[in-house]
């Protein structure tokens, strides 16, 4: 019986991440090159959309876009600390 294989490797692409932040919750559109791959809402915590980008973009050049403003430091701050390839 074949198996398929689901090994996902982004090495080398690059993948955007928009946030537009809130006290409860934040609007997160991520995009390839080529197309928005996904938007979404998810809680507040940096960790948990660190994990996201690796367990779904690995290997990716991950760069991130938000307004100025006084709540994003610690969201690249974190996303510095858990990503080795984040630029912002």
């Amino acid at each position: 019986m074949p198996t398929q294989m689901n090994n996902l490797n982004f090495e080398g692409q690059n993948i955007y991440a928009g946030f537009d932040v809130h006290l409860k919750d934040w609007k997160v559109t991520i995009l390839s090159e080529e197309m928005m791959l996904k938007s979404f809402t998810m809680p507040p915590k940096p960790e948990v959309f660190s994990d996201y980008l690796l367990r779904n973009y690995p290997g990716a050049n991950y760069h991130s876009a938000y307004e100025a403003g006084y709540f994003y430091l610690p969201i690249v701050q974190t996303l510095f600390q858990t990503l080795s390839n984040f630029c912002y």
